[in-house]
Order: C-alpha cells, then sequence, then structure tokens
C-alpha cells in the first residue's frame, strides 16, 4: 500500500527526530514546546499512517525501532532543509546578512561565549544568531545535520568527521576545606600548588554528571 505524503506532518517528524535525539518522548516534546499527551497522539497518528512501530518505548525513554532507523535520516534531512528554508525566508524579510545557528553547552554560555558574541555582533551587526543551549553530544549532531552551523563542544566530546579547534580553554579550580590531606605539606599562607587531575581519583568528589562538559 502506498504512503500518502500529503498526511505527513513536518512537526511530527521534528518531534520524532527530537525524541530519537534525546532518548525520551517527554524530552523531545519539551524540545518543540508541545504536551507529552500531543506528543504521544502525533507520534501515535503517523505510526498509524505508515502501518508500523517507529519508536520502541520503555521506562528509561524511547528507541528507534527498525522501520524507525530507516525513517530516521530522511526525517532528519527534511527538518534541516525545512529550517534552512525558514532562516532564508527569515533574513530576506529583515533584510539581513545572513543568519548564525549556534549550538553550545552550559558552561561556554555561562562563560566566555556572551562577550565572544557581542563582539561578533558588534562587528557583523546585519547577522542574526540562533542560540541553542545543549549538551556537547546533541551540538555535535545539530552540526552534523545541517541543524546548526557552529557547535560548541567539551574537549572530551567526540566528533568524528567534523572540523575542530580550540577556541577557549578554561581553569578548572578545586575547593578544598583547610585541613584536606592534599594540603597538610602546603605551608600556612603559601599558595596552593597545582594538583594532577589523576591524583584526585582516589578521593570523594562533588561534580557535574558525565554528560555535561566537566
Amino acid at each position: 500500500m502506498a504512503i500518502n505524503l500529503n498526511r505527513f506532518d513536518l512537526t511530527t517528524l521534528r518531534l520524532f527526530v527530537a525524541a530519537v535525539d534525546t532518548g525520551s518522548l517527554t524530552a523531545g516534546a519539551e524540545r518543540l514546546d508541545i504536551s507529552l499527551a500531543a506528543a504521544s497522539k502525533r507520534i501515535a497518528e503517523m505510526e498509524a499512517h505508515v502501518g508500523t512501530p517507529l519508536l520502541e518505548r520503555s521506562k528509561r525513554g524511547v528507541v528507534p525501532t527498525d522501520s524507525g532507523l530507516t525513517l530516521m535520516p530522511h526525517a532528519v534531512e527534511m527538518v534541516a532543509r525545512l529550517e534552512q528554508l525558514a532562516l532564508a525566508m527569515g533574513d530576506v524579510k529583515r533584510g539581513t546578512g545572513g543568519h548564525l545557528r549556534l549550538w553550545a553547552n552550559t558552561s561556554a554560555f555561562g562563560g566566555f561565549l556572551p562577550g565572544l558574541l557581542a563582539r561578533y555582533a558588534k562587528a557583523h551587526p546585519d547577522v542574526v544568531f540562533d542560540l541553542e543551549d545543549a549538551i556537547s553530544e546533541d551540538a555535535v549532531r545539530a552540526v552534523a545535520r545541517g541543524t546548526a552551523e557552529l557547535g560548541v563542544i567539551g574537549e572530551n566530546t567526540a566528533a568524528e568527521g567534523l572540523q575542530t579547534l580550540v577556541c577557549h580553554t578554561d581553569e578548572l579550580v578545586l575547593m578544598l576545606p583547610a585541613s584536606h590531606a592534599l594540603l597538610a605539606a602546603v605551608r600556612e599562607g603559601a599558595p596552593a600548588p597545582a594538583i594532577p587531575l589523576h591524583t584526585l581519583l582516589g578521593h570523594d568528589l562533588v561534580a557535574f554528571g558525565r554528560s555535561t562538559s566537566l
């Protein structure tokens, strides 16, 4: 049976891509700013239309079925082209000199990036920014799929097939109580020494999760 292309909804395709990217229908719905109930209905209707399940649901989230894996690259391409079209027409309407889509992790947005973007905007006032706060892995996928032109990611993030360069170096600071064993050899009033990261592995740490850039 042939599939009626007129019944493919671009919002639902965007939702499908977001759900697969995040591994969660809830997170995918939040990305598109729609309710979970509406998202579930959209996916169910698309699955009924194509005649096969596209997402496998569990308590841990969602993963694409074999049919979903077949749909995914086509959906990604359609969504990327739609976003490029929207940006291009928006530029024409505003008479701007271009559009820059940048995805970056929270560390970048909370650190060096605002100042860098401000300087760029001053030098290129006709360029419109489209900014997305995302974990590094999502930023890599966005650039690879054409959803973003640039991504700012953590050094420990794999970015195979993409060109990368160092744009900023952060200084990590370790906070310790004065009585901690790592400071036992430091004389009172002397500056604290640089502590190699590997020496911390045997100590309990309060830090960000593995999904962050730090």
